[in-house]
This record gives C-alpha cells, sequence and structure tokens, in this order.
C-alpha cells in the first residue's frame, strides 16, 4: 500500500525500505560568467557528482538505488560548504543542444519526447513545468551571441508551463563575448510565463565565432541553503509536507530520457568549494 501519512513513513524506514546516501558534490568545478540584465540577471551554477564528472563535456548526476520501480520520496537534505550560497536539489532534464557558431534556427532537440510527466496532487500523468537553463559547453569568442525561443521564420519555440505553444520575443544576450564554459543561466520566457514543458526552437540572432550550450529543463526538488561553514537542513517531512520524487519523471515517448540529479546554485560565480551533501529518502511502496 503507498504511503498515506507520516506513520507509513517510519513503517517503511523500519522495514528497510530507507534510502540514505552521502555524496561528495564538487571537486572539479571553475569559476564561471556573471548573468547581465539582457542574460536574464541570474546567474546560476550546475553541481554535479565529484565521482566521474568532468566538465563540461562529461556530467554524473547524484546516483539513486539502481532502477527503482518506485517513487523515492526526498525526506531531508543536508549540503555542508565553506561559503554562503542559495542552493536548490534538482532534478536536471536534457532537452537539447544550441550551436552559437552560426545565426539561424540552431537548436537540436533530444530524441526524448517532452513533456515529462508525474503524480502531482492525486492526479496521473501531470505535464512537469521546467525551469529552462542554457548551460555553455563550448566557450564563446569575439562576440556575446544572442538568442531567442522561436524560428527564424516566426515559429513558436517552446510549450509554457500551461500547455500552450508560444513565440519568444525576448532575446538572450550572453553576457560577455568570452563566456566560460560551465556558466549557465536561467533562459528568458514571455511575460507570465514561469516554466516550460518543452523548448522546440531557438533562432541565434547574433552568432559568437565559438561557442555551444546544453539547454535543460530543472525541475526543483528541494532548497538546500548553505551557511558559512555550516551545514543547514531541509526537512521535508515535518518542515512543511514537500516530500518530491527523487526519480526521474516519466518521458512521453521517444528514445531514453537524459537526466541529472544535481545542485543548483543561484548567484555565485566563483569555483564552487568542495562540499558534502547528504540525502535521505524513502520508497513509497
Amino acid at each position: 500500500m503507498s504511503i498515506t501519512n507520516r506513520n507509513d513513513i517510519f513503517t517503511n524506514i523500519g522495514k528497510g525500505l530507507g534510502v540514505t546516501s552521502q555524496y561528495f558534490t564538487l571537486g572539479n568545478g571553475s569559476s564561471t560568467t556573471g548573468a547581465a540584465a539582457a542574460s536574464g540577471f541570474h546567474t546560476v551554477q550546475l553541481i554535479f557528482n565529484n565521482l566521474g564528472t568532468t566538465i563540461p563535456g562529461t556530467l554524473v548526476g547524484f546516483p539513486l538505488p539502481p532502477a527503482p520501480t518506485n517513487q523515492i520520496l526526498g525526506v531531508y537534505g543536508q549540503l555542508s560548504g565553506l561559503v554562503s550560497r542559495c542552493n536548490y536539489l534538482v532534478r536536471l532534464y536534457q532537452l537539447g543542444t544550441l550551436d552559437l557558431t552560426a545565426t539561424g534556427d540552431k537548436f537540436t532537440h533530444d530524441g526524448t519526447t517532452f513533456p515529462v510527466t508525474r503524480t502531482q496532487f492525486g492526479a496521473a500523468t501531470q505535464a512537469l513545468g521546467l525551469v529552462p537553463i542554457v548551460y555553455i559547453t563550448t566557450a564563446t569568442t569575439t562576440t556575446p551571441a544572442v538568442f531567442r525561443l522561436r524560428t527564424a521564420g516566426g515559429a513558436a519555440g517552446y510549450t509554457n508551463q500551461d500547455g500552450n505553444t508560444v513565440i519568444g520575443t525576448k532575446t538572450m544576450t550572453l553576457p560577455a563575448a568570452a563566456t566560460a564554459i560551465n556558466s549557465a543561466f536561467i533562459m528568458r520566457l514571455e511575460d507570465g510565463d514561469s516554466a516550460v514543458q518543452d523548448i522546440t526552437k531557438i533562432e541565434v540572432t547574433t552568432a559568437a565565432s565559438a561557442g555551444a550550450a546544453t539547454i535543460f529543463g530543472a525541475e526543483i526538488l528541494m532548497q538546500l541553503e548553505t551557511l558559512n561553514a555550516t551545514a543547514t537542513t531541509y526537512d521535508a517531512l515535518f518542515g512543511g509536507l514537500g516530500m518530491n520524487d527523487l526519480t526521474p519523471a516519466a518521458k512521453t515517448g521517444g528514445s531514453a530520457l537524459t537526466s541529472y540529479l544535481a545542485i543548483m546554485s543561484i548567484g555565485a560565480t566563483g569555483q564552487p568549494s568542495n562540499s558534502t551533501l547528504n540525502l535521505s529518502g524513502v520508497v513509497n511502496v
């Protein structure tokens, strides 16, 4: 029987259905380029598993038990570090890649069919609204690249949080001619939109001499603040009952879904210090 109350959670943990892991989050990061007004003002760093990650080309998320067939609901999370940062535990879904070296329709969508879905508020197969992120995988040169969420012919470029297709009019300008690898920014959406279910087209209107990016959609799972040399704990069980599913959402169709359990850090450009993530969950069965 699925979990219906807090007592069920403790019962399942007592049955051996609890999950507790400790991860060494990052030792191979880098300083990044900060966002400016024309790039949305939201500077983001994506922090992956230290084991196996070589930024920006080889990314490894934090592992969960292999091939879970049930939800793993997050019970608590704790992130320790040496500097104060605003952090979130996120599930990153790879939407595709963007070539920044030429103008025109330069987005290549992954073979997965979006939206991705979960059971939300008791309703099955509900499309997730994702935070759109551009992650620089090849540093830009010469000219700050400019792009927008539409085709060169004026057709729609994304599906918003309500499932409506939207022709993007707001341009996204990278903050420097030389925008460093590992830099990430929250993409600008139209007024009134807060998330995307999918991104289908991106038009590059001003090209850089070099540059490429991966486009992710981020599902926020937990807030994980770090105070200076002090770890803080997100209590999803008694601190507001916010036990989100840590396993990947279900794809709609197409090829295999690429996703990573990772940390999204907001507002900092310095190389992240080595830190430790403690994460606990319970199997919903």
